[in-house]
């Protein structure tokens, strides 16, 4: 249904984000994501802070970040 350089197949299964930057990612991801759904006012701000928030949690879970792969940038093998 994806295909490999669409953007949930992101080119293929190899991962770019080391451990601690995905763990990092996941949960800053969970809070900002956690802020936009229980905020009592939703403007601009609950929604910028929603988006990111999920784009964080899908690079923390996924360990694919499309700023790294476009920067040649692989923190997952930095120091393997």
């Amino acid at each position: 249904m994806f295909g490999k350089n669409s953007f949930f197949g992101m080119g293929g299964n190899r991962k770019n984000v080391g451990h601690k930057e995905r763990w990092f990612s996941t949960i800053a991801g969970a809070a900002l994501l956690a802020t936009a759904l229980f905020r009592r006012r939703s403007g601009f701000g609950g929604k910028a802070a929603g988006l990111f928030g999920g784009l964080l949690m899908k690079r923390g879970l996924t360990g694919r970040c499309e700023v790294n792969q476009a920067l040649g940038r692989n923190t997952a093998t930095r120091f393997a």
